[in-house]
């Protein structure tokens, strides 16, 4: 039993892998209102379209160390990022379902969170494709998940809508439109239960980084300034989210 698990732990590391690496693709393309399918996979450098070999998960840093086969040219990390995550994401998904959960519901939501946490953290901004889509997707959800209910995905959503979206519009410089769609998208997986623990545990991760940074800063001898600083939201809503959706099933943590 003990090796079944393992080799399907192993089997999860390498589809979120595959996974991960289309995620990390949609985190590099939307932003630059690219198509995700057109043109394929090339290098960013040279042009040249990526062959079977190049697109295997994480060859290019074992076998490539990091460079394109051609020109040499360092290949984005974020790729690489993208694919450990999703793995690591999928292995807790399996340990999830290992113990009788269900994992279609945590699937979906970070499918979308991954890359919008990634373009957040480089771009400062979530793009409303992404962000809408989740929505969509979180209240489709509701129809196929046995404990959900429609009337529940749709109230939520449009409760944490109305918490966050005045907050944006007036205060742009602390809130953005997009966060606050993110959450409404949240509460379309959730319930208003979970827009609440979403929303605590986004901002208690937010405040706990915003402190390491601050003290980071003063420990290698430089000014720090909470005012000053920029953090993306994005990524915390997202470890928020899928709190919120894990929660009724706290079990996977034993």
């Amino acid at each position: 039993m003990i090796w079944t698990d393992f080799g399907l732990l192993a089997s999860l590391f390498f589809l979120g892998t595959v996974w991960g690496s289309f995620l990390g693709v949609l985190a590099d393309r939307i932003p630059r209102n690219e198509s995700i399918l057109f043109p394929p996979s090339h290098c960013n450098h040279c042009n040249r379209r990526l062959t079977l070999l190049d697109l295997l998960p994480l060859y290019a840093w074992i076998i490539g160390k990091g460079r394109c086969r051609v020109c040499q040219s360092p290949i984005d990390k974020q790729t690489l990022y993208s694919e450990l995550l999703t793995a690591g994401f999928f292995i807790l998904l399996g340990i999830i379902h290992l113990n009788g959960g269900n994992v279609l519901k945590p699937f979906v939501f970070g499918s979308f969170a991954i890359p919008l946490s990634l373009i957040d953290l480089r771009h400062y901004r979530l793009p409303h494709k992404l962000t809408i889509t989740a929505m969509i997707s979180g209240i489709l959800l509701s129809f196929l998940d046995p404990g959900g209910s429609f009337k529940t995905s749709i109230e939520a959503s449009l409760s944490a809508l109305a918490f966050l979206v005045p907050i944006a519009y007036l205060k742009p410089n602390a809130l953005g439109m997009g966060d606050a769609i993110f959450f409404g998208a949240i509460g379309s997986f959730t319930s208003f239960q979970g827009i609440l623990v979403a929303l605590i545990f986004a901002s208690g991760t937010a405040i706990l980084a915003s402190l390491a940074w601050s003290v980071w800063e003063v420990s290698n001898g430089r000014k720090a300034s909470i005012k000053t600083l920029r953090i993306p939201f994005g990524p915390f809503l997202s470890i928020g989210g899928l709190t919120a959706i894990l929660l009724p099933f706290p079990q996977f943590l034993i």
